[in-house]
């Protein structure tokens, strides 16, 4: 490599920078969308286990006696 490579090296290392703070950032926006659907999720699935939890519950029934005659 001489002194004659270095624009083209200089510019090459601009492209690819450039090439991958673009993916970096287009990855940030998909990993912190990702983690807001996530979110969504788990609060969903948080309120329906308690909903499930609330049926789920034992209710206390009254016994009657039949006195029916046979």
């Amino acid at each position: 490599m001489d002194e004659q490579d270095i624009p083209y090296l200089l510019k090459a290392l601009q492209q690819k920078s450039t090439e991958l703070f673009q993916v970096t950032i287009t990855y940030e926006a998909k990993f912190q969308r990702q983690n807001d659907i996530i979110d969504v999720q788990n609060t969903s699935i948080r309120e329906l286990n308690e909903q499930l939890q609330n049926l789920s519950k034992p209710t206390r029934r009254k016994k009657t006696e039949d006195s029916g005659d046979f």
